[in-house]
């Protein structure tokens, strides 16, 4: 199903079912009812968070998380195959590594929906040192140091982590870029959660004791146009509308306002031609963070706001 380039009004409800371990239903569900207008003159301002325009046409979707199976992998992949831009590296290894962590360890959480087997999303964390020898996670840290190499102090201090963090852990957030934000709270916790409980269950030698949460995620520029509203003045003749900064993955932004290192560089232009894009975007960019593991509780009760909206 394609997301349809006009406004689309979402409400959203949990479903609460019983946690399984492994291959099944995780403790949190959402059940997702879309609503995309055909009319010109609808607005994000005449539609509030709980109405929907007689008009238009309704989509129910229920989202449901599942622990990473073999099955996954290829999906699991091909979400995979941008995350270090151009650079060839071997995404099947890193895809390979978040089913481990899924089968082996109950970290981590796939999308799907509808009783589709295809996912449409994931959610893990990687240990770097437990797996520095991997050949992705040696070039993960190439990509990532090669990106710094004009913040010298930075690049000293995330080298050092890499030497010499055992709680370094890269975050894997990836989704379609349709799959709307209502699915990050409970996929947040529910991977924060199951941390906590791998260490439990490890003791005191865990290699999923976090101190720092390592993110590679993408960012824009530009102007999403809105449907013209009728409250709304137009703008004088000549005047520029405004260039904001968004997330491809808006709970991203909290991880950034927490971050205590972080590095933007802007994608390549044949890498850009090559994406799919937002109406009204000027520069795709990516963007480095590292969060320390303290400010988690902090940054899931501020996703939890994000999508509330309380």
């Amino acid at each position: 199903r394609q997301q349809s380039s006009d406004f689309c009004h979402t409400t959203f409800h949990k479903i609460m079912s019983s946690k399984k371990s492994t291959g099944k239903r995780k403790e949190e569900a959402l059940k997702i009812v879309e609503s995309s207008s055909e009319e010109d003159d609808s607005s994000e301002d005449d539609l509030g968070q709980d109405q929907i325009d007689p008009g238009d046409e309704i989509i129910e979707v229920e989202f449901e998380a599942f622990g990473p199976q073999e099955a996954d992998f290829h999906a699991i992949k091909t979400l995979l195959k941008s995350y270090l831009e151009e650079t060839q590296y071997n995404s099947s290894e890193l895809a390979d590594l978040v089913v481990s962590e899924g089968s082996e360890h109950t970290v981590g959480s796939v999308i799907k929906a509808d009783g589709n087997e295809q996912a449409f999303g994931f959610i893990s964390a990687i240990n770097l040192h437990k797996h520095k020898d991997k050949e992705c996670i040696r070039q993960v840290r190439q990509y990532v140091l090669s990106h710094l190499a004009a913040k010298p102090e930075a690049r000293e201090k995330l080298e050092a982590l890499f030497d010499t963090d055992a709680g370094l852990t890269l975050l894997l957030n990836e989704r379609l870029v349709n799959v709307p934000v209502d699915v990050a709270p409970p996929l947040h916790r529910a991977l924060h959660q199951e941390l906590q409980e791998a260490v439990k269950r490890e003791g005191g030698r865990s290699t999923h004791r976090a101190s720092h949460y390592l993110l590679l995620t993408s960012t824009f520029k530009g102007i999403l146009e809105a449907k013209k509203s009728k409250t709304k003045k137009p703008k004088q003749k000549g005047e520029k509308p405004d260039s904001q900064l968004y997330y491809f993955k808006p709970e991203e932004e909290i991880f950034a306002k927490e971050a205590s290192l972080s590095h933007t560089w802007t994608v390549a232009a044949a890498e850009q031609a090559n994406r799919w894009t937002f109406d009204g975007m000027k520069s795709h960019s990516r963007l480095l963070l590292l969060v320390p593991a303290a400010k988690m509780p902090s940054i899931l009760k501020q996703i939890d706001t994000l999508v509330s909206g309380q």
